[in-house]
């Protein structure tokens, strides 16, 4: 015997190569199947960056007011209710506070809601000089 002979007889080749290529395939498939299954999440909350030049806040956590990013923009329409926080930089604190620091000049501020119905959950100023 040759050792051309016995190498070529070791190469996969013809019906036993294509069980092992099927199966490989059938990998294949289930797994692009499998990602293709993952559950896809839906964002829960919204948020936009803008600065206290560009809101105005009302005088009681009542009601709703018109936020954007930046003049040029789009506003949207968000409302208070009972569980809307008030923070600034790390600290939470009553709204007439938050209002007040929010007069002081044009702040970061950072809006965020509930995307189902555009309720405030946070309104927060950065702290000084952030």
């Amino acid at each position: 015997m040759s050792i051309t002979q016995t190498h070529a007889s070791k190469r996969p080749s013809g019906p036993r190569f294509l069980p092992g290529a099927f199966a490989a395939l059938a990998c294949g498939v289930l797994v692009a199947a499998g990602a293709d299954a993952q559950v896809r999440s839906k964002g829960i909350t919204g948020g936009l960056e803008s600065g206290t030049t560009l809101v105005t806040l009302p005088a009681t956590p009542s009601g709703s007011f018109l936020a954007r990013e930046c003049s040029d923009c789009p506003s949207i329409r968000v409302s208070f209710d009972a569980n809307t926080r008030y923070v600034i930089g790390d600290e939470q604190v009553s709204y007439a506070k938050f209002r007040e620091a929010a007069a002081k000049g044009d702040i970061r501020l950072y809006v965020s809601y509930r995307l189902s119905d555009r309720t405030l959950t946070r309104l927060r100023l950065a702290a000084a000089g952030n």
